[in-house]
């Protein structure tokens, strides 16, 4: 007697939040929708449009016509799975798929969704790396630099100089822009205080200014 093979199911792992929250709601709802399909009881835009309004609430807040390309596929394997099990009726794959498809042309073609793609492997590799880097504290970087140096893995030693390089250039910038706030509220201050100067106080100030060399020194002792 011939045994049956077991029907093959996608499921996903790990999701967010919001992937598992749309993704049980459109199960559901493709699910009825290819019933009424069948029946002819239910109008197909109708049904539709419901779905792609919280498939937006969820995965696109902001209104881009896109979202998260894992956000994407989680939903996709996750209703599709979930659409062949027996509570939901058992769909075959073809049949579950397709109602995926279409429920995909539909916020195309109405909502303008732009299907997200897959990160390139590029990109993929770069936010592996600054996920490394940043839960490296300065020390640690250095550190591994080193290390890396030691084991004359030169590639990686590279990486971690040239993160040591852009926090510097970073913090370069951050104190300059601090010490650029600090000097015009100085020149502020300087401003309020000669508008309040009297007579002898601004020949004062007069002679300062005409004698550079005397204010030079000025600056030398109020430095020290």
């Amino acid at each position: 007697m011939e045994k049956k093979t077991a029907k093959k199911v996608n499921t996903v792992a790990t999701a967010s939040k919001e992937a598992l929250i749309v993704a049980s709601y459109l199960t559901g709802s493709i699910q009825d929708l290819v019933k009424a399909q069948a029946k002819f009881q239910v109008g197909q835009a109708g049904a539709l449009g419901e779905m792609a309004d919280r498939f937006q609430l969820e995965l696109d807040p902001e209104g881009t016509n896109t979202c998260k390309y894992q956000d994407y596929k989680d939903v996709r394997g996750k209703v599709i799975g979930d659409l062949q099990l027996a509570q939901n009726g058992g769909m075959a794959n073809s049949t579950a798929t397709r109602g995926w498809e279409d429920f995909v042309k539909f916020l195309k073609s109405d909502r303008d969704f732009i299907q997200p793609k897959a990160p390139s492997k590029q990109a993929v590799s770069n936010e592996k790396l600054k996920v490394e880097m940043d839960a490296l504290s300065d020390d640690d970087l250095t550190l591994a630099e080193f290390d890396a140096t030691k084991l004359k893995d030169y590639t990686k030693a590279g990486q971690y100089q040239k993160e040591s390089a852009r926090r510097l250039k970073v913090s370069e910038g951050e104190q300059k822009r601090t010490d650029g706030k600090a000097l015009t509220s100085m020149k502020n201050a300087l401003k309020k205080w000669v508008g309040k100067m009297d007579a002898p106080q601004i020949v004062a100030l007069s002679w300062l200014q005409q004698n550079p060399k005397a204010f030079a020194e000025l600056v030398k002792k109020s430095s020290k």
